[in-house]
This record gives C-alpha cells, structure tokens and sequence, in this order.
C-alpha cells in the first residue's frame, strides 16, 4: 500500500529539549514514491511548524505545495521572533494557503501580509453534513424542546475566549429575555481555571 507517515506535534515542546530530535521523522519523507502514483503535490494542515516539513518535501521533489489553517495556528506564529521567521519563509513559498473562515484570513493577512499576498490567499469554509443531523435523538430533560436556545460546543480553555462568548449572550438576552445558552465540552471542572472564570461570570450576571 501507499506510505504513511504521522510526524509528531512540535510547536507546544519547540523550547523542550527533545525538540530538535523530533525532527528525526524527516529521514522517512526522503525516499517518498508510490509507483505509478508521482508526488505532484504536497498539502498539510497549518503552516508552522508542519511548514518545515512540507516545504522541504515539496522542494525535495520539486512539486508545490498549499497550506490549510483552521484558527489561530494560522498566525500564532507571530509571538517568537525564530517562528516568526521561519513561518515567513514558508508562506512565501507556498503556491496557495486556504483558511477555514474570512477571520481567519484576515487575521493571517495582519501578521503575515507582507509574506503572502492576497491573490495566494483564500477562504474555504469548513462542510457540514446536514443530513447526520436528522436524527438527534432524545434531548436532555433540561433543555426546552421549545423557544430560543443558544448552543456553544467548545473546551474550557482560554484560547476559546468562552467568556467574550457569555458577555455576548448578556446582550442577547437584554433582546431576547427567554433565551437559554448551554455551553458543552471538555474541561468543565473545579480544578481548571478557564472553567471557574466562565462559571464565576455567569453566576454574577444572574
């Protein structure tokens, strides 16, 4: 069969010092070829640090190669002064980049404009399959089979921002004073911090 390769996360440990070892997953990219089926394009998810890799197999093999970014890794890169160069790199090397929202892009746009023009730079949102939400089943006896419900499914984390998501609904609710807001995910327990913060709000705000 086809070749597979899982190259490890390297972002959230670049400052650990088993990083640069990790790098080691490159030796399996070199000798990359299917047969009958030549590498004409490489594809990943984010630019940095997956960038590193895909940039040097696409250069390796001469063929292009085009970035998908679904949220703030998109730009994240901005924050260290090494990432910041290297993602630059990068960026200017890809034949495209998608992002999964016009936020998104134009978020990239802020932090990297001069490394990737706009003509490079588009947005394809992210499908959704209505049809595996015909059947729901049975909803949980504390949510209202009627009226208006506001529903975020997210981690407590604060990258989520899930207190902007609160104080947002506060204005809502000054419009729409039936309206109920479930917020369902990960993390939801006393020892996160993320998780106290959303529950000290919303308990304040009544």
């Amino acid at each position: 069969g086809a070749p597979l390769f899982v190259l490890r996360e390297l972002f959230d440990s670049v400052q650990s010092r088993d990083a640069v070892a990790r790098f080691g997953g490159m030796k399996a990219l070199r000798n990359v070829s299917i047969p009958g089926a030549p590498l004409q394009l490489v594809h990943y998810l984010d630019a940095h640090p997956w960038g590193l890799y895909g940039q040097w197999l696409a250069r390796r093999h001469g063929v292009p190669h085009v970035i998908t970014t679904h949220g703030r890794y998109g730009y994240i890169a901005e924050n260290r002064l090494l990432d910041r160069y290297l993602y630059g790199r990068v960026l200017r090397n890809a034949a495209r980049m998608i992002a999964v929202s016009d936020a998104v892009k134009r978020a990239v746009q802020a932090s990297f404009g001069r490394s990737i023009a706009e003509a490079r730079l588009s947005v394809l949102q992210n499908p959704v399959d209505a049809d595996q939400f015909k059947t729901l089943g049975d909803l949980p006896a504390v949510v209202p089979t009627k009226g208006p419900v506001m529903i975020s499914v997210t981690r407590f984390t604060p990258v989520k921002d899930i207190v902007t998501a609160v104080k947002a609904f506060q204005v809502i609710r000054e419009r729409i004073p039936d309206v109920l807001f479930y917020i369902i995910g990960p993390g939801n327990g006393e020892k996160n911090e993320c998780f106290r913060a959303v529950r000290d709000l919303i308990e304040a705000n009544g």
